[in-house]
């Protein structure tokens, strides 16, 4: 699934967004484990989720390169 078809689907609820942000947030970790892609984790990105407004990035998880 593209980006744009999962931010149509998350908006009209097909896709539960919170249940989305926390299996995501599980297989970074999953990875990081391995390979430490990652300096930090928004851990409270349950509460971000629920939160979210319907924007144009509305329940896409996305991570934020440091060096840029």
């Amino acid at each position: 699934m593209n980006a744009l078809k999962f931010i149509d689907s998350a908006k009209s609820k097909e896709i539960d967004i919170v249940k989305n942000a926390k299996k995501t947030l599980n297989e970074s970790k999953k990875i990081n484990s391995e390979y430490n892609y990652f300096l930090r984790f928004s851990e409270d990105i349950e509460e971000q989720a629920k939160n979210a407004k319907k924007g144009r990035l509305y329940g896409l998880s996305i991570s934020v390169k440091d060096c840029i």
